[in-house]
């Protein structure tokens, strides 16, 4: 059995029970909450690897939930995942401003909160880390298609899927322009709950959220406006790292 502990935050009874069974037949470690009432405490106890945090729960905002849980001073910070029926740009960046790792929206499939759940455990948040040697590396930015991940001047970058194919795909051929729709594309199995005109809207929600990420170095991401977005080649040719 997986040692990976995963809890689930959900007001809905029969969507706890259903994501919790989903998740111990998968081999993890569940327990579930019903409110927000008492989550630092039961993180704290229970010591989860992922929160999966519902963000309509009736007793507290599921934002300042999920604020509180990455901010809060325990021995080892769990990654989030916000379920949510709310879809709205604003509302998703809000998500990742407050720290999700991940944003699904409802009405969703099973198997996919599990995909993007166990996407997201195998991201590594240890400082220092290292590209792989088929890491692609573009100036401070490496991409490791191996173990899945992007380093940001050595340090992991928390990307959701998502960000990161539409990352990997620009830095892969830089300079190239990608349509919204081939962006879309791209990211179409792990977005394929929302409806075509929904995803391409959301493309542009990605590429915002990849640039906040990205900081000083967002300027590589650039717009070509009315076609689409290019990742900018930096002064340094790509390599593989060594």
């Amino acid at each position: 059995m997986s040692s990976q502990k995963i809890l689930v935050v959900e007001d809905d009874p029969d969507i706890a029970f259903l994501l919790g069974r989903v998740f111990a037949k998968e081999g993890f470690q569940t327990e579930k909450l019903y409110s927000g009432s008492g989550l630092i405490e039961h993180v704290q106890r229970f010591q989860p690897d992922l929160v999966i945090l519902d963000l309509m729960l009736p007793d507290v905002d599921g934002y300042t939930l999920c604020q509180s849980v990455k901010n809060s001073n325990i021995n080892k910070t769990p990654k989030v995942i916000i379920l949510t029926a709310k879809s709205d740009e604003d509302d998703i960046l809000k998500g990742f401003r407050v720290g999700a790792d991940d944003f699904v929206t409802k009405p969703f499939q099973i198997q996919e909160v599990v995909a993007r759940a166990k996407a997201v455990l195998r991201r590594r948040s240890s400082d220092g880390a290292k590209p792989g040697k088929d890491a692609l590396q573009m100036g401070p930015i490496a991409i490791d298609n191996t173990r899945h991940e992007v380093l940001l001047e050595g340090k992991p970058l928390n990307l959701t899927i998502s960000e990161y194919r539409i990352l990997q795909l620009m830095a892969a051929q830089p300079d190239r322009v990608f349509t919204r729709e081939q962006l879309n594309e791209s990211i179409s199995d792990s977005e394929r709950s929302a409806p075509p005109s929904a995803s391409n809207r959301n493309i542009a929600v990605h590429i915002r959220a990849l640039r906040k990420k990205l900081g000083d170095h967002s300027s590589c991401i650039c717009t070509l406006r009315g076609v689409g977005y290019y990742f900018q080649r930096a002064e340094s040719e790509a390599r593989i790292a060594q």
